[in-house]
């Protein structure tokens, strides 16, 4: 399921500008290798969580409303309504960018909760008292099938009531 998950949507993510607002300050401090390596890692952290969340709904289940633009036309956001399996509406709204390779996801917000803040306020804490490097090797060891121990609460498309 992870690969089709990552195969599918892996390309229209803007997973690199994500890390980037995710890791805010800490990317500017961050050296090219550090970057790449928490890109990679954050991009298969992502994929996971998203692939597990998939798992609870039904694709007939899904109501997609029309995009909504910002007044420059380079961000947008499409909202759609999930039907999990338990018959919870959840609303999963996504925010777009028109980058060099076309409109890519760079954030998506769970019942008005946005990943991208939520990870920066997770990943910022855990940098600060571990460093860096502990937080990209605790992604990485997540992509070799080791559980990942989120630090904080994680947003989730199966997120209970």
């Amino acid at each position: 399921l992870f690969e089709l998950i990552s195969s599918k949507l892996g390309p229209v993510f803007d997973i690199r500008y994500s890390g980037y607002l995710v890791l805010g300050e800490h990317w500017r401090t961050a050296d090219d290798a550090q970057r790449n390596r928490f890109v990679k890692a954050f991009s298969g952290f992502l994929i996971q969580s998203y692939a597990k969340g998939l798992l609870g709904f039904n694709h007939e289940d899904l109501v997609i409303y029309p995009a909504i633009y910002s007044k420059d036309k380079k961000k947008a956001e499409v909202k759609t309504q999930l039907k999990l399996a338990n018959g919870k509406n959840v609303p999963v709204n996504y925010r777009l960018r028109n980058s060099e390779e076309g409109w890519r996801v760079y954030d998506v917000r769970v019942e008005g909760v946005s990943y991208i803040q939520n990870y920066r306020s997770q990943f910022n804490a855990e940098i600060n008292a571990l460093g860096l490097d502990a937080v990209i090797s605790r992604l990485e060891a997540g992509q070799e099938g080791r559980a990942i121990e989120p630090a904080a609460t994680t947003v989730e498309i199966e997120a209970s009531s």
